[in-house]
């Protein structure tokens, strides 16, 4: 879910599936994704993945804040036509990326939406 438009407040503005970075309120998808975190322990203990697996992807309470906090997506394609992904789509929607390879693509969202931000004087 992205969140789109000038208003002040979420309800101000529109949730779509797909956006110019432009165009994007990380702002507000940043207070959207705070409201709806579950705690860690209960994110751990009762998510549909092996707790094993999730403790890997998040080995501290910091590490799964940090992860969420961020705004995620599968894959983004930029201006120039280059197509960042963490893994390979399979069956269902599930992706092949590793902890490791979704850490390295949150880095490339991140420096991109930065990018963006000092473009349009944010």
């Amino acid at each position: 879910m992205l969140i789109v438009g000038k208003g002040k407040t979420i309800q101000e503005c529109r949730k779509v599936n797909s956006a110019k970075v432009k165009d994007i309120r990380w702002d507000l998808i940043h207070e959207e994704i705070m409201k709806e975190l579950k705690p860690y322990e209960e994110y751990i203990k009762k998510s549909l993945y092996l707790e094993e697996h999730l403790k890997r992807k998040y080995p501290t309470e910091k590490k799964y804040l940090e992860s969420f906090k961020q705004f995620s997506t599968y894959a983004v394609l930029t201006p120039k036509g280059e197509w960042y992904e963490a893994g390979s789509m399979g069956w269902w929607g599930i992706s092949s990326a590793t902890p490791e390879q979704e850490a390295k693509f949150k880095k490339i969202i991140k420096k991109i939406s930065l990018k963006q931000q000092i473009q349009n004087g944010n």
